[in-house]
């Protein structure tokens, strides 16, 4: 447990740029643990990875269930993997690497867009994120991927029209392979919809339909920010 504070403690004095509401910089640099507790917008980068197969069943996107520890959203599913953007750091992917224990090549990434995020932490602080979405085509396994306890509880594989479902709350759970810390094996599980982040469901909808629609072949449209979006939190 005293090194999970400790990690937490050195994450509380990274330096993060202060940005407006639709992502342009102030100039303004602060902790994180400032900008939590003041309530700035700052950006972030999140990592979709989409695996060859997930069994039989086809490409598969990776869901990461949030370490037990977590300040925000413990043992909830998120995206494969997340991070916030350091000021002065050169490695673009280095919290994909850190989570997933991979890191993609140029040549496997496709923007996804940009989306606001904002949620009331349990403390009470505030997170106010403009999201970087990245769909990081992975050319590895499951069991390639090497996510490190207590940062990740799990990685769950599902195909992304079931996780459509789930999101749009057509399914209340959908099949899933689960890559758990340091396991030999794979296991079958399921993703249930209650282990969403509440309000994120739209969310991952879009994503998920937008992965449908490129591996489709099929035009898409990225997401944006709303200049004009309020979040109460």
């Amino acid at each position: 447990m005293a090194s999970n504070h400790t990690a937490d403690a050195s994450e509380d004095d990274e330096q993060l740029a202060v940005v407006n509401p639709d992502g342009t910089p102030t100039g303004i640099i602060k902790s994180r643990a400032a900008v939590h507790v003041d309530g700035d917008w700052h950006c972030t980068r999140t990592v979709w990875a989409l695996l060859p197969a997930a069994g039989d069943a086809g490409p598969a996107l990776v869901l990461q269930q949030r370490g037990p520890f977590k300040a925000s959203w413990p043992n909830r599913l998120d995206a494969s993997s997340a991070g916030h953007l350091r000021v002065g750091d050169p490695d673009p992917w280095r919290e994909a690497e850190e989570e997933l224990g991979r890191r993609p090549d140029a040549g496997e990434v496709l923007p996804l867009g940009r989306r606001q995020s904002g949620c009331r932490l349990p403390n009470g602080q505030i997170d106010l994120e403009i999201q970087e979405l990245w769909l990081w085509r992975c050319p590895h396994h499951l069991l390639d991927l090497q996510p490190p306890y207590p940062e990740v509880g799990a990685l769950l594989a599902v195909v992304p029209d079931d996780l459509r479902r789930l999101a749009a709350g057509e399914a209340q759970q959908i099949p899933a392979l689960v890559r758990r810390p340091g396991a030999p094996r794979l296991e079958a599980g399921c993703a249930a919809g209650r282990e969403l982040i509440p309000g994120e469901e739209p969310y991952i909808r879009q994503v998920s339909e937008i992965t449908l629609r490129i591996l489709a072949g099929e035009s898409w449209s990225p997401l944006e920010v709303d200049p004009e979006a309020a979040f109460e939190v």
